[in-house]
């Protein structure tokens, strides 16, 4: 399916994923309104590489006292539109979906996020600093500028890579 898209360079989904595969990535941060935050993602090539999971722990509660797996999530090529997509399940039973993108370097998720003010279209961006090291910016982002940043944390790899 994919045979022909693939034949004019590398996979998209390796060329993005690849920097996060091995090792395990830590965030340990506050929102920008003072809340918690604390994340630890794994990602992993399956099917050969034609999808990528990913395993998310985090905190479980609002007081940021229960800590355990969060979501599970999965990164693939759309073979019909030829974009990078993702699903993401939670905890809670929501699922999150939407697109991926390189701008550069940077990897970009943005995706509907249901708020109590309504839908808000959101962007997460993760921002490579050095092989081990990303730095991760979500909010709103619009025009190529960000109107609302929630987060600026950084990201490091816990684990070296191909350990």
């Amino acid at each position: 399916m994919f045979v022909g898209f693939l034949s004019f360079g590398q996979n998209p989904l390796e060329k993005a994923f690849t920097p996060f595969v091995g090792g395990t990535w830590l965030c340990d941060t506050t929102w920008s309104n003072g809340q918690a935050f604390k994340q630890e993602i794994s990602y992993a090539f399956d099917l050969k590489t034609n999808i990528v999971q990913v395993t998310t722990l985090g905190f479980l509660d609002p007081a940021g006292t229960n800590y355990g797996k969060r979501n599970h999530g999965i990164r693939y090529l759309d073979p019909q539109m030829k974009e990078l997509q993702f699903i993401e399940f939670d905890v809670y039973g929501g699922v999150t979906t939407g697109g991926c993108m390189l701008k550069g370097d940077s990897l970009l998720y943005e995706y509907a996020y249901d708020t109590k003010m309504g839908m808000t279209w959101m962007t997460e961006m993760y921002i490579p600093i050095d092989k081990n090291t990303f730095q991760y910016q979500i909010g709103v982002y619009e025009n190529g500028q960000w109107v609302n940043k929630y987060m600026d944390a950084y990201f490091r790899r816990k684990s070296p890579k191909n350990q």
